[in-house]
């Protein structure tokens, strides 16, 4: 009855992943400070801090020693160091996060593990130009209405 219940390791969902940019992959070790324009997949080791524009994707094996900025994090392996996302931070059932979060959204899955603390903001949403083009259309049009 209790205890027994098996943990189910939820891998990331490849539907959310889009294009990937650059993969440390599963047998890899990195040591140093990675920047990047695009998004990231990391199965391995990874030690040192992590910038980004675009998303990053921590498969359920990894191991990061070190921080991370970027848009959106998914994390399903563990991270030991802070992490800094302008708009959601995912935390699947087998991610395990020891540092301090910043994030406009957080979701955390039940059997995730996260010590640290938590700020939350509102997050910034990646509207692409034309989105931006519609709406000051819209902007412009309601006043010349009014």
């Amino acid at each position: 009855m209790f205890g027994n219940k098996k943990q189910k390791v939820t891998e990331i969902d490849p539907e959310k992943m889009g294009k990937i940019d650059s993969i440390i992959g599963l047998e890899s070790v990195f040591t140093g400070n990675l920047d990047s324009m695009g998004t990231l997949r990391i199965d391995g080791r990874f030690k040192g801090d992590i910038k980004t524009k675009g998303d990053v994707f921590i498969g359920a094996k990894a191991m990061i020693e070190g921080n991370v900025q970027a848009r959106n994090i998914f994390l399903g392996g563990q991270v030991i160091g802070d992490i800094k996302a302008a708009g959601r931070v995912e935390l699947n059932a087998a991610a395990k996060l020891h540092g301090a979060l910043e994030v406009g959204y957080l979701i955390i899955e039940e059997g995730a593990v996260f010590k640290g603390s938590c700020v939350t903001h509102r997050a910034v949403a990646a509207e692409s130009p034309s989105e931006k083009e519609t709406q000051r259309k819209k902007e412009i049009g309601s006043s010349q209405n009014a």
